[in-house]
């Protein structure tokens, strides 16, 4: 049957198991990220309990403990239903062994599930990332402090990752890991442009590839560059379609692929993909849901998962439901719930993204000088950066209320400065209007849009 497995990890010191071994095993149908599994670190429910929160039937609980050189693991894989131990294994090891060990594990539990791996496989999981233990415990390192304390990125995370590559220059996984923080952390915490961000995260991507191209999350990044930045779409599918295919159990992979594919209307491939994703209740699996939807003209489907992201995630929801009621042109909705996010004081709703977003909910709802009030105030930050796309959305807004020759001033901008928004032109409701005119489909072509339908066309075809 399907199998799903959920790994508890209950640590002491400061470092985490990798658990990237098991995302390896085409077979395992499912395997929890560890930001996943640390939520319930702490947590007083039990096996069976867990598992139905996450729709598991496995657990796999792993107790890691360094005492001095010496490591000890104990390792159950529990059937989670019956909380019944199918197998359980006590290691002690020197701790100079700990990466040999984690590979063992992962082939253990899917001989004990019966499952079939292949010898490439089995080559991946065997492969020591690194020769050098210090350098590989470092890495470590950074993957807990960026797990435990509910951040994307840390400073302190990407320093112990370059310190690892001092110590270890071929160590391709930690150029991959360092490539994903400086990307992440200028997309959520910087102040810098997209298009220099990623210029810094470039060559750790491509050092990571030249070393080792099975490193998946170096093709990972590889595509959020070619998405955001070159505006190649045709490579950005690739390289999410490889990562995939190196770790098809890691659900961050196929959340970046139903993204893309919202992103380029190709909402069926979309939303069998966000169905898998959402095997975790990821919230951002839901916000694709609920856009595929609108964009596939479904309302009755839109307003069940509206009710779903709701109930997970209460208030915290609100400035992305907000914008999403903009699409359904249900513009009284849309502004409840701008405003009350922005007065929750979500710091979400002073970006570009959802300033421009209320302003044209109030537009809409009879509240003029409100509007465009917030709208001067993106235009006196777009004068001053591109960081959050302030001219894109601008050109949005104005799209939004018909103004078709600002709309297109802005979108010029928003070119310009390679702004990361430009992939939603394809489906994006508020560029409906500029769509018979020449000027957008310029755009489109200028985007890498026309290149990607081609691309579809020719392989259809075929």
């Amino acid at each position: 049957g399907v199998i799903f497995i959920l790994m508890v990890i209950h640590l002491t010191g400061h470092g985490a198991l990798d658990i990237h071994h098991l995302f390896k095993v085409k077979a395992f149908d499912h395997v929890t990220s560890l930001t996943t599994v640390m939520n319930y670190r702490d947590t007083d429910k039990n096996i069976p309990e867990i598992a139905r929160e996450l729709n598991v039937n496995y657990i796999l609980e792993g107790v890691y403990k360094r005492i001095g050189d010496e490591l000890r693991i104990s390792a159950t894989l529990i059937q989670a239903g019956q909380d019944g131990h199918i197998w359980q294994q006590n290691y002690d090891r020197p701790y100079e062994k700990v990466m040999s060990l984690q590979s063992d594990i992962a082939l253990q539990i899917a001989d004990n599930l019966r499952v079939f791996i292949s010898d490439e496989e089995q080559d991946r999981i065997r492969e020591n990332p690194t020769n050098i233990q210090e350098a590989y415990e470092l890495v470590q390192q950074a993957r807990y402090l960026r797990t435990t304390r509910n951040e994307f990125v840390t400073d302190e995370a990407l320093e112990l990752v370059l310190e690892a590559i001092e110590l270890d220059p071929n160590y391709a996984n930690a150029y991959a890991f360092a490539g994903e923080i400086i990307l992440w952390k200028g997309t959520y915490v910087g102040d810098s442009e997209m298009q220099a961000i990623a210029w810094d995260a470039l060559p750790y991507f491509e050092k990571a590839l030249e070393l080792n191209p099975t490193i998946a999350q170096a093709h990972y990044g590889m595509g959020l560059i070619d998405e955001w930045v070159r505006w190649d779409y045709i490579k950005a599918e690739n390289a999410y379609q490889k990562t995939i295919e190196l770790e098809p159990n890691n659900i961050s992979n196929y959340g970046l692929l139903s993204d893309f594919f919202v992103k380029m209307d190709q909402q069926e491939d979309a939303q069998y993909i966000i169905k898998k994703y959402l095997k975790d209740n990821n919230t951002t699996a839901y916000r694709n849901l609920i856009t595929s939807s609108i964009a596939s003209g479904n309302r009755n489907d839109t307003y069940k998962y509206i009710e779903a992201y709701l109930e997970e995630e209460g208030e915290w929801a609100h400035e992305w439901i907000g914008k999403e009621y903009l699409w359904l042109e249900e513009y009284d909705s849309s502004r409840f719930y701008l405003e009350s996010a922005l007065e929750s004081k979500h710091p979400i709703m002073l970006t570009p993204r959802f300033q421009a977003a209320l302003a044209l909910a109030k537009r809409n709802t009879n509240n003029l000088l409100e509007a465009q009030e917030i709208v001067n105030n993106l235009i006196v930050k777009a004068d001053s950066t591109s960081v959050g796309s302030p001219a894109y959305f601008i050109a949005w807004y104005y799209g939004g209320i018909e103004e078709r020759d600002s709309a297109f001033y802005w979108l010029d901008k928003a070119f310009n400065n390679r702004s990361p928004e430009m992939p939603w032109l394809k489906i994006d409701p508020a560029f409906r209007i500029l769509k018979d005119d020449p000027r957008y489909w310029n755009l489109y072509e200028r985007t890498g849009h026309k290149a990607y339908d081609d691309y579809l066309l020719r392989r259809d075809n075929n």
